[in-house]
């Protein structure tokens, strides 16, 4: 089996890339090749595609920092991601926040997505016993309490990063 191992930063996974190296682990350890894609929807897309067009694995692992809506969820917790939504591709209107599906600019099960969320239809996902959650993705971080709260209020994630999509759609 070949594993390819997703990050936007090194840092992000400096204790697995310390790992990595240890020669008592390589034999424990699928053959696994490690893409620093750098930070944004649109750099881990580029990166990727790039990628799987040299070599294709047998697994995706998009690997990283993101931030969690959901207070039960400890910090550090390593999750799955079983949906995600692109959710700065909308307009905060009348009060609300509105996608690109609410709007019909996009019919929502235009491939790939399902009602407007791109599925992880992975086999590893029904496997995994991580904790299953949906998330989003945004190529802009907001300190902005309103936005925060239409983002919750419309998506109702549990996880908020900067490069799920791409892995899901390629992998």
């Amino acid at each position: 089996m070949n594993c390819l191992v997703v990050a936007a930063t090194a840092i992000e996974i400096k204790p697995f890339l310390e790992q990595l190296g240890n020669d008592s682990l390589s034999s424990k350890i699928p053959a696994t090749d490690v893409l620093i894609s750098g930070i944004g929807l649109t750099a881990t897309t580029y990166s990727l595609s790039g990628q799987l067009r040299i070599k294709q694995p047998d697994l995706v692992i998009q690997a990283g920092v993101g931030g969690c809506f959901d207070p039960k969820i400890p910090l550090g917790t390593v999750l799955a991601v079983k949906q995600e939504a692109i959710a700065d591709q909308s307009v905060i209107e009348l009060n609300q926040l509105r996608t690109l599906f609410d709007l019909q600019l996009v019919p929502q099960d235009q491939y790939p997505y399902q009602k407007g969320w791109l599925l992880n239809k992975s086999e590893v996902l029904k496997k995994t016993r991580l904790k299953k959650v949906k998330g989003i993705s945004v190529n802009e971080i907001t300190t902005s309490r309103q936005k925060v709260r239409f983002t919750r209020k419309h998506f109702n994630p549990s996880l908020n990063q900067w490069k799920v999509p791409p892995c899901i759609m390629f992998a």
